[in-house]
C-alpha cells in the first residue's frame, strides 16, 4: 500500500530477507522429501528382493520334497530355461541332419552326377527347413527379432510377409530346377 502511495515502508528489506529464507527453506524441505522418498524405495526393492529370494527357496524346497515323495511338482524357472535350450538344441540338429542328406542327395553322394547344380546354400537350407515341421511361432521366431512382442494382428500381416516371401523363394528354386532338367 505505501507503495502505490509513494511512500517509503521502513520494514521491507526485512520482508525481503524473510522471503528468501523462506524460499531457502521450502528448497531443503522439498530436497529432504525426495531423499526420503528415495531412500523409502531403495528399502521397499531391497525388502522386496528379499522376499523373493525366501519364496523362491521355500518353492524350491517344496518342490524337492514333493519330488522325493514321488509327487510331481512345478518346473523351476532354471529347469524351463535349460528344457527349452535342449528343445532348441534338438531342432537345430533336426535341421542339419536333414540338410546334410539333402546336400549329398543333391551333390550326387554316391559318385553319380548332381542333381540339381545350380541349387545354392541358400536353397538348400531353404529346402531343407521347409522339410522339417515347423509352427508359426517358430517360423516367426527364426525371421523377427522381437517376436513375441507382436500381437495378433502384426503376426498376421508379418506371417503374410514371409510367406510371400517363402513362395516367392520356392518359387525361384523350382525354375532352377526346372533349367537344370531342361539343359
Amino acid at each position: 500500500m505505501s507503495i502505490q502511495l509513494g511512500q517509503v515502508f521502513y520494514g521491507s528489506d526485512h520482508l525481503f530477507k524473510v522471503k528468501l529464507s523462506m524460499s531457502r527453506l521450502l528448497t531443503i524441505v522439498n530436497e529432504r522429501k525426495k531423499i526420503r522418498g528415495e531412500y523409502r524405495r531403495h528399502l521397499e526393492e531391497e525388502y522386496v528382493a528379499e522376499r523373493k529370494a525366501e519364496e523362491q527357496t521355500a518353492r524350491e524346497e517344496a518342490a524337492s520334497l514333493a519330488r522325493e515323495n514321488g509327487e510331481s511338482a512345478a518346473m523351476m524357472s532354471h529347469e524351463v530355461a535349460e528344457m527349452l535350450r535342449e528343445r532348441d538344441q534338438r531342432r537345430s540338429d533336426r535341421f542339419q541332419v536333414v540338410r546334410e542328406e539333402l546336400v549329398s542327395k543333391l551333390q550326387g553322394g554316391d559318385g553319380s552326377k548332381a542333381i540339381a547344380p545350380l541349387l545354392d546354400e541358400e536353397d538348400v537350407a531353404f529346402i531343407a527347413q521347409s522339410r522339417q515341421k515347423m509352427t508359426q511361432k517358430d517360423i516367426l521366431r527364426s525371421h523377427v527379432k522381437n517376436w513375441a512382442d507382436l500381437d495378433l494382428k502384426q503376426r498376421r500381416k508379418v506371417m503374410g510377409h514371409i510367406q510371400a516371401q517363402r513362395a516367392k523363394h520356392a518359387k525361384e528354386i523350382f525354375l532352377k530346377e526346372l533349367a537344370a532338367i531342361g539343359s
